[in-house]
């Protein structure tokens, strides 16, 4: 499969996920109360750390490992059951100090049901991966709408059930369910069913050092809210999850796609001696900026009638803890690709104690701002994404993967593009007043007005600029206008 049929199938996949999980969670955002969805989200917190653990370097090893054979594979199932039950028996036996913690039974109670998911997403695991290192995303894309249909449709029906925050935890299972079932029927003959033991010190190596880089940075995100959590509450936790919303629409819709193609693209460059490091950089520094930038400005402009508009006039209390987490967001997008870049191209250890030191910046940073509010946590939260853009651009200049004659001119453009956006939404804000009320359909037909304006405005300008990521952007628009030119 070609770089841009596979980000094609990567793109749809996402954008397929962020409307059906947009509209999955703007629904029960308004059937349950702030309270139900944050014991959910405190549950969540540690049941998705452990789920970072539990992969233990598996998807990194198999997409870059250069000579994979069968009985490489093997290795990889048998230790993928082995570090699953561990790390999902440890977080069971955890889940009662942990309610401790949040003074919250019904945490411990979630986080024990969700153990379950641990006895069986090791047989799809090594699958997935395998697909990945084979750029075959079009399977991949059908797993992944199924599970997400599958998880809202369950939620909803729970919901219904009043099964209250539980419903949360219904869906967590269904969808993996969905995704193991999936793994199965698309299987390629040469991934074996069979695990095996032998050879594994070679893969606990790598996943020792795999699993601190994604295992630190999964700690770095899950902080803030479960410091929130143990000072403020389960509400609150909601209400710093519901803004940082906004955000993770970013994540989903653009960072999750750019970030899956990253791994298989880098290795593919590394183990391509032609290859210049320095290119590779620059391409994925364009694509995240070119998009990241203009949503970040826009989600800044138009915060409060996305979160009345999508979550409901009960979460206004969010609003501005979301525009502050925009700024964090455009500190991040620079490098958000830093981990994968540095694995696949070996420097494995350097991405460890990058990642240390962005724990402990983004803690240090929290930790102090926390002590004024919300308000004040995200203020620490765009401290600490300043901070550590520099100290991530120090490291990849180092190793030799960026340039800064490169990266200033992308940034550059990109910086266009974004000042573009955001003056069609300002004047839009300036020439037609928002919803006084809280009516949610007020604020969506509001951003239905601004919306198409400013995707014009962002396709015209990346064109104008010439940005390196208009290549990708342009076939894309062209498929749709022929499309649209059959329909006629």
């Amino acid at each position: 499969m070609s770089r841009n049929r596979a980000f094609l199938a990567v793109a749809f996949e996402n954008y397929a996920i962020v409307v059906v999980t947009f509209v999955g969670t703007a629904i029960v955002s308004r059937m349950l109360s702030p309270r139900e969805i944050g014991l959910f989200q405190l549950a969540m917190l540690f049941s998705t750390l452990v789920s970072t653990l539990r992969d233990f370097g598996l998807t990194e090893f198999v997409v870059q490992e250069k000579h994979l054979t069968e009985q490489r594979l093997r290795t990889a199932i048998g230790m993928n059951f082995v570090i699953s039950y561990l790390f999902g028996g440890a977080l069971f036996l955890l889940s009662w100090p942990i309610a401790a913690w949040f003074r919250e039974e019904d945490v411990g109670k979630m986080i024990r049901i969700m153990c379950i998911s641990f006895l069986f997403i090791p047989i799809g695991s090594v699958t997935i991966a395998y697909l990945k290192r084979n750029l075959e995303f079009v399977k991949i894309m059908k797993i992944s709408i199924a599970a997400v249909i599958l998880t809202q449709l369950s939620i909803l029906l729970s919901v219904l059930g009043g099964l209250s925050s539980y419903s949360l935890v219904v869906g967590s299972l269904m969808g993996t369910a969905a995704t193991i079932i999936g793994a199965l029927l698309v299987k390629p003959a040469a991934v074996p069913l069979r695990p095996s033991l032998i050879g594994i010190g070679e893969q606990l190596k790598f996943g020792a050092h795999a699993v601190s880089i994604f295992g630190l940075a999964h700690i770095a995100k899950i902080y803030p809210e479960q410091l929130v959590g143990r000072l403020m509450g389960a509400t609150n936790v909601a209400m710093f999850s519901r803004a940082g919303s906004l955000v993770e629409l970013f994540q989903m819709a653009v960072g999750r796609a750019a970030l899956t193609l990253a791994m298989p693209v880098f290795s593919e460059s590394a183990r391509n001696p032609d290859a210049k490091r320095e290119t590779a950089s620059r391409q994925a520094t364009a694509l995240f900026t070119a998009v990241g930038w203009s949503a970040a400005v826009f989600m800044f402009l138009m915060a409060k009638s996305l979160v009345v508009g999508i979550f409901g006039s009960q979460w206004t209390e969010a609003i501005p803890v979301a525009q502050i987490l925009c700024i964090a967001l455009a500190c991040e997008i620079p490098f958000l690709y830093y981990r994968e870049m540095l694995i696949a191209f070996g420097f494995i250890k350097s991405a460890t104690s990058l990642q240390t030191i962005i724990l402990i910046v983004r803690i240090a940073c929290f930790t102090a701002g926390i002590q004024y509010g919300l308000i004040g946590g995200a203020y620490g939260l765009v401290g600490a994404a300043a901070i550590n853009t520099i100290v991530i651009y120090g490291y990849l200049r180092h190793h030799g993967l960026t340039r800064s004659r490169m990266i200033t001119l992308v940034l550059a453009q990109s910086a266009t593009v974004a000042c573009a956006v955001g003056i069609a939404a300002w004047c839009y804000r300036a020439l037609i007043a928002g919803p006084s009320g809280l009516s949610s359909i007020d604020h969506i037909i509001y951003l239905a007005g601004i919306a198409p304006i400013a995707l014009a405005i962002w396709i015209v300008t990346m064109a104008l600029t010439r940005h390196p990521t208009w290549h990708v952007i342009q076939p894309i628009i062209s498929a749709i206008q022929r499309k649209i030119l059959a329909m006629r």
